[in-house]
């Protein structure tokens, strides 16, 4: 049994000397990434200030190659939502009511329909929308006027304009929620124009972090926009929840819920980290040790003749035991000492007296 224990014991410690190995390993292979990353934004940007010399007629960095996102920098993010307590505590999600405050739609009410933490922007759900030609309007050559409008297929037609939400940043718009004036009781809509967070609680389960926003000076909490569900769109395929709820399968302990030779097949039996083993297979290796141990005593009675009488020896010694001083023997040692004492002390010229 101790051999079985000792062989998972090292094949444990095997497993994490390979991991430390890994790891070390892997930490090579990003520290050689992120210098190669870092060399590759520092040429990138040599590169840009050689560009500087262009004139006018350079490109804006800014501005993402591939799409038409504006790129803007973490401080220039945390500016846009600075009234609304920051871009990492935001306190503004879908379904807030705000209002407009720059641009051609300023003083108009609406719904926020999405947030985008990331570049500090709304969309909402009746204003800030871009219209446009619409590709059929554009490439007349492939749709003819006299199509435009007309119907394609039910409820689908040739549309002649286009119209898609457009990004409001959030420091052009404030926050429009009913408060209850304390002096007067009158409850109406107020312009929030700074917002902060308080009360930050971690969700162990969700892994989710939700907080309080509150207006500063009043210490009014504003209640977050209930959550809508998702709604269920039921099909003629779907189970019914009848069948789903019912129990088709009902354990007894007459019977064990598998067989007992399936285990194996679901576990590696031979594996070296297994600590628990069947009654048979404990008593196998007893048997393997108890054997091992009988050949050991077996060999120890097969002795050459130079053995034996060593044997003996060492029997005939620990009979006889340890060996005992007589009177003789000490009076001898005492005089043995005494003069061996006088001569010392004579050669050092230290005299007996002293």
């Amino acid at each position: 049994m101790d051999k079985l224990v000792q062989r998972t014991v090292k094949a444990e410690r095997q497993v994490i000397r390979r991991l430390k190995k890994q790891n070390n390993k892997s930490y090579r292979h990003e520290y050689r990434d992120r210098v190669r990353r870092a060399k590759s934004a520092l040429e990138d940007l040599n590169k840009n200030v050689a560009d500087l010399g262009h004139g006018v007629v350079t490109e804006h960095a800014r501005t993402a190659k591939q799409t038409a996102e504006f790129l803007l920098r973490p401080f220039e993010v945390e500016a846009r939502c600075g009234w609304a307590g920051g871009a990492r505590f935001l306190n503004l999600a879908v379904g807030d009511r705000v209002v407009i405050t720059e641009g051609h739609d300023k003083g108009k009410i609406d719904t926020i329909t999405t947030v985008n933490r990331a570049t500090g922007t709304v969309e909402l759900s009746e204003n800030g929308k871009l219209t446009q030609p619409s590709p059929s309007s554009i490439a007349r050559r492939e749709i003819p006027d006299w199509l435009i409008g007309k119907k394609i297929s039910g409820e689908q037609s040739y549309p002649d304009r286009s119209v898609s939400p457009m990004a409001i940043p959030i420091s052009a718009i404030r926050l429009v929620h009913p408060i209850t004036d304390p002096e007067t009781g009158v409850t109406r809509d107020v312009i929030v124009r700074s917002l902060r967070h308080a009360n930050i609680r971690r969700d162990q389960l969700t892994k989710s972090t939700e907080w309080d926003r509150y207006v500063p000076g009043l210490n009014v909490i504003i209640p977050w926009p209930e959550k809508t569900d998702p709604e269920e769109v039921h099909h003629a395929g779907d189970t019914a929840r009848k069948d789903a709820s019912e129990a088709t399968f009902i354990p007894t302990l007459l019977r064990p819920p598998m067989p007992h030779t399936l285990i194996n097949e679901l576990r590696n039996q031979y594996s070296r980290f297994r600590t628990r083993h069947e009654p048979w297979y404990l008593e196998k290796k007893q048997a393997e040790a108890d054997m091992a141990k009988e050949q050991k005593k077996a060999v120890a009675t097969m002795l050459t003749p130079l053995e034996e009488f060593n044997r003996r020896q060492r029997e005939l010694k620990r009979s006889v035991g340890q060996p005992v001083l007589t009177e003789a023997m000490m009076e001898k040692l005492g005089a043995v000492i005494a003069k061996n004492r006088t001569r010392i002390l004579e050669s050092s010229g230290i005299s007996k007296s002293s």
